[in-house]
């Protein structure tokens, strides 16, 4: 590349990262990055864009512009081509604890039993036992209290559907397809990323908003 070519820097910022506590963002964590020169390149990987201190709490948000000026510092003639997100949302944690089995195991017996009752409730308010037999009865000529051939393969048919329709055994994976859980699960924390995002941004514009509302005149009344 000749002396007088403009070096460009091309970024993608990630949605989320996470570090420790009084930790580092460097720009090679918070973005995916391209230059045209390699030796830029390494070293915005490696620059600076955030010291956590235990004032700025959990979460900290890093805004676009923040890290074009920073480029712009280190090297004062690249040029810097944005794509994607305009803030990575950092997430201030220690590193995660093993979960413990006792508690894994109580809340496996509850969504258990619960599950079971609400689906056993769900079949007493619209009297499926009544259905059933009216279904036997239908078929079979025959009115049965407990057309148990009929019964059985049904509630067979609720646990196999409930696995296909969860895409999961286990740990294993049926297809590579998202299940609806999952899909729910996404969509939760994106609401919850932009939400965060949203009210970090409105804290750090405040007192710049409260100082230009009392630099800005107030309109009187004019008594002439």
């Amino acid at each position: 590349m000749g002396a007088d070519m403009t070096p460009t820097v091309y970024l993608r910022l990630r949605k989320r990262i996470g570090i420790r506590p009084e930790g580092v963002v460097t720009l090679g964590q918070a973005a995916r990055l391209f230059a045209s020169d390699p030796a830029l390149e390494a070293r915005l990987e490696s620059l600076t864009l955030h010291r956590h201190s235990l004032k700025d709490g959990n979460r900290v948000v890093i805004d676009l512009l923040q890290i074009v000026r920073l480029i712009r510092e280190e090297s004062p003639g690249a040029v810097v081509d944005a794509y994607g997100d305009p803030q990575v949302l950092v997430i201030i944690a220690d590193a995660p604890r093993e979960p413990r089995k006792s508690v894994l195991f109580v809340t496996w017996l509850l969504l258990f039993f619960g599950s079971g009752l609400a689906i056993m409730n769900f079949h007493t308010d619209v009297s499926m036992k009544d259905v059933h037999v009216r279904i036997t009865e239908l078929v079979t000529g025959r009115k049965a209290e407990h057309p148990l051939w009929f019964q059985v393969p049904y509630s067979v048919g609720i646990g196999v559907g409930m696995l296909v329709f969860f895409n999961h055994l286990f740990r294993k994976r049926f297809n590579e397809e998202p299940n609806p859980l999952e899909v729910e699960l996404y969509m939760y924390e994106e609401n919850v990323n932009a939400y965060v995002i949203a009210d970090e941004m409105r804290r750090k514009n405040e007192p710049g908003e409260e100082a230009a509302a009392r630099r800005r005149p107030k309109a009187g009344v004019d008594d002439g």
